[in-house]
Order: C-alpha cells, then sequence, then structure tokens
C-alpha cells in the first residue's frame, strides 16, 4: 500500500520552507508485518501495556518539486520494488 502526500508546510529539519513530498510505503492488508510484530512483542516485553498494535511504514522525504504524475511514477515503479 502506498501513500503519496504533498506537504506544503515544510517538514522538521527543512529550514528553507522548500516543497517536500512524502512517500509512505506500507504492506498490503493481510500480509504479515514481520518488523512491527517484534517491536510489538519488544514493548509487552518491557511490560507497556497502552501499545496494542505496531504498523512498520517506510517513509521517504523527497526535496523539490516533482509533479504529482512523477511522484506516483516514482512511488509505483521504485518504492514498490524495496
Amino acid at each position: 500500500m502506498i501513500s503519496v502526500q504533498n506537504l506544503l508546510e515544510p517538514l522538521s529539519g527543512n529550514k528553507k520552507g522548500k516543497m517536500q513530498n512524502r512517500i509512505e510505503v506500507k504492506d498490503k492488508p493481510g500480509i504479515f508485518d514481520a518488523i512491527g510484530h517484534e517491536v510489538l512483542k519488544g514493548i509487552n516485553d518491557l511490560h507497556i501495556k497502552g501499545v496494542k498494535e505496531v504498523d512498520f511504514i517506510q517513509v521517504y522525504n523527497l526535496h523539490g518539486a516533482p509533479s504529482k504524475k512523477e511522484l506516483k511514477l516514482i512511488a509505483d515503479n521504485l518504492l514498490t520494488l524495496l
């Protein structure tokens, strides 16, 4: 599952106020999230009871001004292969 966001407000660390784009890559529904599962197990091992679920999501911050079409091309053809 891929989410593409255009961020008009700068992300933290972007001091020049330039446009940034964020692409989030997450396993499709029904695919076992091994990393999220292991993090949740570690949280439980620390006896923390308030966390019920952990999702592992890869986040890519792209600096510049690609078009929406270009962002979709990047997301669909490059990031889904990782």
